[in-house]
């Protein structure tokens, strides 16, 4: 994994064996490197890339790869690694910081030359000339890589090197520009510059990287693993402080409640790119909303914003532009965030307070003239006490994906989706926790689990009594990553709907007259029951939270919602995050050995569109069994919870069997499917888990 600069592996296990062995010839500057090798884990995508430039540069258009991302987001270790592979394939290396040339050209010569020097027969530093005469006839006979890091630091280098030094450069040189900004003014105006940069944006390390990385550290206990993946975000730097701390602390796993490592040098790394208290301040603002822009900033501190410095703010490598505003870094804003909470509690309660009510108004006005309010209500959601919802949408990455109706031409591709996603399905675990308060939700669903809802619906039946019902979510490269089954309730659907597994069960008892208040025309729909809602990596944030956008959709100009979905803790807590209640006494046994599925509905019709805000945004614990701060929820069905509840009370088999008017035989199964989910022995040492969980 990458390491932060300078950053160095033990050399002691925990155990106080060697955790390496040098040979007795090595020098410290190789041992460094082999250690910073043996460390690095993930980025293989940008290793295969790297690797493909150096067999083919000559041919490749482009001759510049950009790489560039946040502080800390190991930059500076994909380039050590780069040089590894360079002198393995015998390439000419060549790297300069530029955070150490001050803008000065001759400075970065003699850094050139004293490396040339170091691998080739050169001279000492006599000027730019001789220099680059030396790189032609080294081009000759190898590959040539210029490596220029820390390249916001370039200043008034970059008109030179662009202007000058990188046109000179032999044809088979490759240039690597690392930063962490992306390459911008005259790289991108002009055509031909623009032709021969490859962009190379580096974004967190996903689960199995940070996993690989924490092994290599002793850290082994899976509880530890999920708290450094869920508080880092994968950020590399973030993650080697973490597992630091926890090798320091020896103490067990680490609380999820509060930071308990030192923020400052993972702070003070973005602080680097600020000058003066007052963009700081500025950017602690822009913290406490997932989304702002000038006027809501302004709000918030109380006082007009010049426009001089939100331009400063947002032009900030962590901050990035969406269709309503600026963001930033998800990461970058949660250590802020807290830093701010910390330290001034009652200024960031009082700009949350603010930032509350301009959304509110905004929302109120909007709705009046029937204008879209998805934005607004998204910010206020994320400002508001559901733990369950905020932890969901913590990473709201859905900008990669997009949506589009389906036709008839796309319904064999959703079939085979829907095939592969069966004959391929394996046990998921669902992890996310809440910025706000640090709860951890830990989800597993079995390989048959994770495709239950996938069995419920024959899609071309579906498309044939309503065409508009399928909609398609893709990734950015076109490739099917996910859908949504919305069936709107119509006279036309209502007979589909009667008999429709999911469905049935309310609508098939409707009274007459209960029926005819769903019996409109298809124009215009009485609601919308929800037959299906999957996509191809539940475990990816991003794809949970991009397939629930068009359902906010619907919530929000005011809908009918009904679902089913399998009876399972996962998509129960989902259903009751968003604001879904149970229909009383309506079930169905579709999903078979899951046990009885209830149906959820949502109604935000007319006036209630406020009063759904007012409760969503609350603050209030999750919305089913109360979460432990260190405890996953208990991993029951919703059966076994049943049986639990009447178990804590001190009830035998038969008498929980009359209560829930099930066989005495079906009351052991559920007891000893508990036992072996919590691998405790007995009924006693079960109730006590069941009543800590309910403190």
């Amino acid at each position: 994994m990458d390491r932060k600069k300078g950053d160095n592996r033990r050399m002691v296990s925990k155990d106080g064996r060697k955790a390496s062995s040098a040979p007795a010839s090595e020098n410290l500057q190789s041992l460094l490197e082999r250690l910073e090798v043996q460390s690095f884990t993930g980025r293989v995508f940008e290793l295969q890339l790297f690797e493909q430039f150096l067999l083919h540069v000559e041919s490749r258009a482009e001759k510049i790869i950009n790489v560039y991302g946040i502080g800390g987001i190991g930059k500076t270790s994909l380039l050590n690694r780069y040089r590894s592979i360079a002198e393995a394939r015998g390439a000419l290396y060549l790297h300069a910081d530029l955070s150490e040339q001050r803008g000065s050209q001759e400075a970065l010569g003699t850094v050139f030359a004293s490396q040339l020097k170091a691998k080739t027969q050169a001279s000492d530093w006599s000027g730019w000339e001789p220099c680059m005469e030396q790189l032609h006839a080294e081009a000759s006979d190898r590959r040539i890589i210029i490596v220029l890091d820390h390249y916001e630091e370039a200043g008034g280098l970059d008109a030179w090197l662009r202007e000058w030094l990188f046109p000179q450069l032999p044809v088979n040189s490759l240039l690597i520009i690392s930063g962490r900004q992306p390459l911008q003014g005259p790289w991108r105006l002009s055509p031909a510059w623009r032709r021969l940069i490859l962009p190379l944006r580096l974004d967190a390390l996903d689960y199995e990287s940070i996993k690989q990385f924490l092994l290599g550290e002793g850290i082994t206990e899976e509880q530890v693993v999920d708290s450094i993946w869920l508080r880092s975000l994968g950020h590399p730097l973030l993650a080697t402080l973490l597992a630091e701390t926890v090798s320091r602390q020896e103490a067990g796993p680490m609380s999820n409640t509060k930071q308990t490592f030192d923020m400052e040098e993972l702070l003070q790394n973005w602080w680097r790119e600020t000058h003066g208290d007052e963009l700081r301040d500025l950017i602690m603002a822009a913290s406490v909303a997932r989304s702002f822009h000038q006027e809501m900033i302004s709000a918030m501190t109380g006082h007009e914003l010049q426009p001089a410095l939100f331009d400063r703010l947002v032009q900030l490598s962590y901050v990035r532009r969406t269709d309503k505003g600026w963001q930033l870094h998800e990461l970058v804003r949660e250590s802020v965030r807290s830093s701010f909470r910390d330290r001034s509690p009652e200024l960031f309660d009082q700009y949350k307070e603010r930032a509350s009510r301009y959304l509110l108004e905004r929302i109120s006005r909007a709705l009046a003239v029937h204008r879209d309010v998805t934005w607004e209500v998204a910010e206020l959601l994320g400002l508001g006490g559901n733990a369950v919802l905020r932890a969901h949408f913590r990473q709201n990455a859905g900008m990669d994906y997009y949506m589009e109706s389906a036709d008839e031409s796309s319904l064999e591709e959703l079939e085979r989706y829907m095939a592969f996603r069966k004959e391929t399905s394996g046990a998921k675990r669902i992890l996310c926790a809440d910025p706000e308060t640090g709860a951890q939700f830990k989800y597993t669903l079995a390989a048959e689990e994770s495709c239950l809802w996938l069995t419920s619906t024959d899609v071309r039946g579906l498309y044939r009594h309503c065409p508009s019902s399928l909609t398609l979510m893709r990734s950015a490269d076109g490739a099917l990553a996910g859908f949504l089954a919305l069936c709107p309730i119509s006279a036309v659907t209502l007979p589909y709907l009667e008999l429709h597994p999911l469905s049935s069960a309310y609508f098939s008892r409707l009274k007459t007259e209960e029926r005819e208040r769903y019996a409109s025309p298809p124009e215009n729909p009485a609601g919308y029951f929800i037959l299906m809602r999957d996509v191809a990596e539940i475990e990816r944030p991003e794809q949970r939270s991009a397939i629930l956008q068009p359902l906010f959709e619907y919530i929000l100009k005011g809908s009918l919602l009904f679902s089913s979905p399998p009876p399972l803790p996962y998509f129960k807590d989902g259903h009751l995050s968003l604001g879904f209640e149970e229909l009383p006494g309506v079930r169905h046994t579709f999903y078979g050995e899951a046990g009885e599925a209830p149906i959820y509905v949502l109604d935000t019709r007319k006036g209630k569109l406020m009063s759904y805000l007012e409760k969503e945004t609350a603050l209030k614990p999750p919305p089913s069994a109360k979460v432990h701060q260190t405890d996953p929820p208990l991993p029951f069905t919703d059966r076994e919870r049943e049986v639990a509840e009447q178990l804590v009370q001190g009830y035998t088999n038969p008498e929980i069997a009359v209560a829930l008017y099930i066989s005495e035989a079906a009351v052991k199964k559920h007891v000893n499917n508990m036992l072996q989910k919590t691998g405790l022995k007995n009924r006693t040492q079960l109730a006590k888990l069941i009543m800590e969980h309910r403190e």
